[in-house]
């Protein structure tokens, strides 16, 4: 999986060195767990958690220029040669253009994570959002991260509830000090946004049949799924259109 990540770390208004450990745990996290990860090469973000990245894939014995790849402008100097660093294809990553062109590590990413920030940090969350990414932000340390965690929660129904739970995806706005089980518990959620979590069950709507749906949802429940059959469906959809 590709993991996007942005944001600041010159610009966090709340528990800034909190912040920093965070984003290095995060990054050790990401590839811990053998995904790729995806940044920008021109801010502080960038250069720490590329950092922390590296660290661990280097002792992991895993290839750098495969799990880090980040991306700079033409005109722009790289933060850091950790990895594999890209030149974009893009004259600039605005929203000014009459083709939206998404910058490479947003448009290559299956989710995209944000932390602290601001103007720079919810632009590059539009674009997120117009390349139709799971888009997460983490409330704790302020900011832009935090407006995208809002803005993400109140599309929560619509966007992400047939991935998780709610009480899931708040783990995003968790106030912790443990900044290495919130990076841990970010990662799970970024992965979970991917693959839905309703198992359409088909089969007789009859008494008779009632035993085996409760088998069929005391194993879902095992593993964190949620079994659904359509007669027990909230939604006041005709039937046809809630099986598609």
């Amino acid at each position: 999986m590709n993991i996007f990540v942005g944001g600041s770390l010159r610009d966090v208004p709340v528990a800034g060195d909190l912040c920093t450990k965070f984003v290095q745990h995060l990054g050790a996290k990401i590839v811990e767990r053998e995904h790729t990860l995806l940044t920008g090469c021109r801010g502080s973000l960038d250069q720490a958690i590329a950092e922390a990245a590296h660290r661990v894939l280097v002792e992991k014995g895993l290839d750098p220029r495969k799990h880090l790849i980040s991306y700079r402008l033409k005109n722009e100097e790289r933060v850091h040669q950790l990895g594999r660093v890209q030149i974009s294809r893009l004259d600039d990553w605005e929203l000014t253009h009459a083709d939206l062109n998404p910058p490479e590590q947003i448009a290559e990413a299956d989710v995209a994570l944000f932390v602290a920030g601001s103007k720079g940090t919810l632009l590059a969350a539009n674009w997120a959002r117009i390349a139709e990414k799971p888009v997460l932000g983490v409330a704790l340390f302020g900011g832009a991260g935090a407006q995208i965690f809002e803005r993400e929660r109140d599309r929560f129904q619509q966007r992400y509830s047939q991935f998780v739970d709610a009480e899931d995806f708040d783990i995003l706005n968790e106030d912790t000090e443990n900044s290495a089980q919130l990076a841990e518990d970010v990662v799970k959620l970024c992965e979970r946004v991917l693959t839905p979590n309703t198992v359409f069950t088909i089969m007789p709507f009859t008494e008779e049949f009632d035993d085996v749906y409760d088998s069929y949802r005391a194993i879902c429940d095992e593993y964190g799924l949620r079994a659904e059959r359509t007669d027990e469906s909230e939604s006041s959809e005709r039937i046809i259109p809630r099986i598609f």
